[in-house]
């Protein structure tokens, strides 16, 4: 009989659900695992020693996630359930409706945080991030109701301690482009 140790849950942190229908690999501690697909994108553990581990997960259309825990003999299910939230990457497959603004990376900068702030229609400042690579492409999604024009603070916050801004104003439900200052 096998010993239940965790529970993966893999989570759209876009939509905020479930990531069903994609093909995720993980990998325990730097080597591969083969975990069968489960339906609303919970995997199971079975047979885990106690310890520490580093969970990676390479999931289609979404960024890179990695997670450290730790199981113990005398853990729960709920202090082994391990919630991932994966952040779109640039082939996540946006809503047609969505206010995307989209942009790349040169491949002379160093890595970078970008974010977006902005301020909805109800007056609640929102702040979105995600992370790109030199030569890379980024994405970030605004949420919440937006006027027409909303003005977006675009930064770029790069490892050699760099950082920019940009000033936009963007129109609900498009897409725009945005490069990175230089």
């Amino acid at each position: 009989m096998h010993r239940l140790s965790g529970v993966i849950e893999l989570l759209d942190s876009h939509s905020g659900r479930p990531a069903v229908g994609i093909v995720p690999h993980f990998r325990l501690n730097g080597a591969p695992i083969a975990l069968p697909r489960r339906p609303e994108a919970r995997y199971v553990l079975v047979d885990v020693a106690p310890g520490r581990y580093r969970l990676d997960v390479d999931a289609p259309g979404f960024l890179a996630y990695g997670l450290d825990f730790e199981l113990t003999p005398e853990a729960t299910l709920a202090d082994a359930w391990l919630r991932c939230m994966l952040e779109p990457g640039p082939g996540y497959e946006y809503p047609p409706q969505a206010t995307l603004i989209r942009g790349a990376l040169a491949s002379t900068r160093t890595p970078a945080e970008i974010s977006a702030r902005y301020v909805t229609v109800r007056g609640r400042e929102r702040h979105v991030r995600t992370r790109c690579a030199p030569g890379g492409a980024y994405t970030l999604a605004l949420s919440g109701q937006l006027a027409d024009p909303t003005p977006v603070t675009l930064s770029f916050a790069f490892t050699d301690g760099q950082a920019r801004e940009l000033q936009l104003t963007v129109t609900p439900g498009r897409t725009h482009r945005a490069g990175a200052p230089l």
